[in-house]
């Protein structure tokens, strides 16, 4: 017989805190707003997981609670895409990252999005739009660049 549910979630919760084999992760799940005995218990198999916590954990990763229960999130249905098991800057690190403000990660956001924008004209290649719909933060004050 296969994993159980419990297991599938316990592995589920590991993989989104991006913890190594030796971590507990009990922290980082304190740091998501669980209460330390709750945290224990997930990540130590030491309880059910009902419904409300279940529903808990996906807010807290932003996932739906349904992946939480499918072994690797679910990737197998073709619904899915995992989180990036590395950091995509070599020179920025993510502590860094996460230490700012909402408004100064969409800057930084916005930033990158234009520096990609003139890779692409550059290459010469036709590319599509890379900004994502309804997700680009414009800050009174800042250009816009023009589009053509």
């Amino acid at each position: 017989m296969g994993k159980t549910v419990k297991q599938v979630i316990q592995e589920n919760v590991r993989t989104l805190l991006k913890l190594q084999p030796d971590e507990s992760g009990v922290q980082k799940l304190i740091q998501k707003g669980f209460p330390n005995g709750s945290a224990q218990r997930i990540l130590n198999l030491e309880t059910k997981i009902g419904v409300d916590q279940l529903d808990k954990l996906a807010k807290a990763f932003k996932v739906e609670p349904w992946q939480l229960c499918a072994p690797n999130l679910g990737a197998a249905t073709g619904q899915v895409k995992l989180v990036p098991d590395r950091w995509p800057f070599a020179t920025i690190r993510r502590d860094r990252w996460e230490e700012l403000s909402e408004r100064h990660k969409g800057v930084v956001e916005d930033a990158a999005l234009q520096a990609l924008e003139r890779l692409q004209e550059l290459s010469g290649k036709p590319g599509r739009d890379l900004r994502m719909t309804g997700h680009v933060v414009s800050f009174p004050g800042r250009r816009r660049p023009s589009t053509p």
